[in-house]
């Protein structure tokens, strides 16, 4: 009896993809900060959350943005300062 809808392989890439996004922002952020306040550590996670999606590359999405990928449909990204993080 399949007690998930969604289909095993698509819920397994999600997961994963889920797990990746957080590993990062533990290591690239996170960990990396002193928070004074939980408004400063949300106001910092608000910038990261920016910087993942519109700025940072990923190797997995040939080396685009999120954003490109989501907003243009796949073309490459004009940034003139690209971040590349492997």
């Amino acid at each position: 009896m399949l007690l998930n809808p969604i289909p095993y392989r698509y819920s397994i890439r999600s997961f994963l993809a889920k797990v990746e996004l957080w590993r990062s922002v533990k290591y690239e952020e996170v960990y990396l900060k002193d928070y004074a306040s939980p408004r400063e550590a949300r106001t910092n996670l608000d910038e990261y959350f920016t910087f993942y999606n519109h700025r940072r590359l990923h190797q997995a999405l040939d080396y685009q943005t999120p954003a490109s990928i989501y907003f243009q449909k796949g073309e490459l990204s004009t940034d003139k300062n690209p971040i590349f993080v492997s």
